[in-house]
């Protein structure tokens, strides 16, 4: 089952009206209540990218939230599309690295960030975030309108 979270900020205190901490607890709880009851709970950070961008420390703890509380997936979300292709890689890269110097924290499955390439090969958008197992590697494949799609 997949719950939704805020990853950025801006949007829990303007969207949510919520603190910080009060949105942290949420994720938490929400994992917690699917984890408790036996269900294969799966964090999709919605808004992760702007969210890292501006204030990467939160948008870490967001994952760690969730990983404390028993997700078995992450999924990283370019939920408004505009992240280049570089920053994405960069961002997942340091995301990892972060999470995965953690020695305490309770293993996780990656989740996919898709993006699709539209007119310039530096451009992604959002197609859709789904979750899948990750890998270091990008997959890439094509679409019915020529563009590419990578799974990460």
């Amino acid at each position: 089952m997949t719950i939704f979270g805020k990853s950025w900020l801006l949007h829990v205190t303007e969207v949510l009206g919520a603190t910080s901490a009060q949105n942290l607890d949420m994720i938490a709880e929400s994992i917690g209540f699917l984890a408790e009851r036996g269900r294969e709970a799966i964090y999709d950070a919605e808004h992760y990218f702007d969210g890292y961008r501006a204030d990467a420390g939160y948008a870490l703890a967001t994952l760690r939230a969730a990983r404390q509380a028993g997700a078995r997936s992450l999924v990283l979300c370019d939920t408004n599309g505009g992240t280049l292709t570089d920053d994405l890689l960069r961002i997942v890269g340091e995301t990892r690295a972060a999470l995965e110097a953690d020695p305490d924290a309770p293993a996780v499955t990656w989740g996919s960030t898709r993006t699709t390439t539209r007119s310039s090969p530096s451009r992604t958008r959002s197609s859709r975030c789904r979750p899948g197992s990750a890998t270091s590697r990008p997959r890439s494949t094509g679409t019915a309108s020529g563009a590419g799609t990578r799974t990460w």
